[in-house]
């Protein structure tokens, strides 16, 4: 017998936002009963799932690491990531942010890059669905 997730897969799998903001405490933001105000990722989260049960490190990498591939930094050898196992189910995956591309370092920068592939994967018209690690550097590295 199947398990549900795969039953559900099967049907219609679900795109998937994954955000990730770094340098912002659990209790910061809104969406988690937080003082400052955060009216988009509110509305993503109602729509969506809030991951609220998680270890973070005191070093953003081991945290990112940690919840992308399930394991802890010091055991990644030969592990697969969760854009790789949702890629060989489907599904079309993209990483943008401070991991992702070293290079890009304004959020604005980040945020039209992930957007610019977005449109290009609506264009498509593509029946797969999506997996995008979005992990914006405004929090975590202010600029002036």
């Amino acid at each position: 017998m199947a398990n549900d997730f795969s039953s559900a897969m099967s049907h219609h799998p679900p795109h998937v936002l994954l955000v990730l903001i770094d340098g912002v405490g659990f209790g910061a933001t809104n969406v988690f009963g937080g003082p400052i105000a955060t009216p988009t990722l509110d509305a993503l989260a109602s729509a969506g799932l809030k991951y609220n049960r998680f270890h973070t490190a005191a070093l953003t990498p081991r945290t990112r690491t940690a919840l992308l591939t399930g394991r802890a930094a010091e055991r990644l050898h030969g592990c697969a990531s969760l854009a790789d196992i949702l890629r060989l189910s489907g599904f079309m995956t993209a990483q943008f942010g401070t991991w992702a591309d070293a290079r890009q370092h304004v959020t604005a920068d980040i945020t039209n890059t992930a957007i610019d592939w977005l449109c290009h994967h609506e264009s498509l018209a593509s029946e797969a669905p999506f997996f995008m690690h979005f992990n914006p550097a405004a929090a975590d590295v202010p600029r002036q």
